[in-house]
């Protein structure tokens, strides 16, 4: 019998957790660049909490909701394709690449991964 996720089920399992981890990676890779262009740990630390406070509300109110639509229609896709097993490798792919950030950022280090981003830019 396939499991099926409901559109709750998606938000609480995948899109809030998700949205979240988006912003820590983010977040993680900014506070390289901040390092390096603000000298004074007074001001480093105010810049990183805004940086926070700025982050939570815009993951709140426009990651989240893209982020939801995105899965909702990929996830859909998915079963159109193959079944639910082919929304279930949808969801597979969007988790293991935020795994793989997540791993360039923890085991590389997060600069290499600013760097790789700068060179695309």
């Amino acid at each position: 019998m396939p499991v099926k996720l409901k559109r709750h089920q998606l938000r609480r399992y995948f899109v809030l957790p998700g949205s979240l981890l988006i912003l820590n990676a983010v977040e993680d890779l900014l506070i390289v660049k901040l390092q390096q262009w603000v000298l004074d740990p007074f001001l480093l630390t105010a810049a990183i909490m805004m940086l926070f406070l700025i982050g939570f509300s815009i993951v709140g109110f426009l990651i989240a909701p893209v982020l939801e639509v995105v899965i909702e229609k990929s996830y859909a896709q998915g079963k159109v394709w193959s079944g639910h097993l082919g929304g279930w490798i949808i969801l597979a792919g969007l988790c293991g690449g935020l795994y793989w950030i997540y791993y360039k950022i923890y085991i590389d280090g997060a600069s290499t991964l600013v760097r790789l981003i700068e060179a695309q830019i």
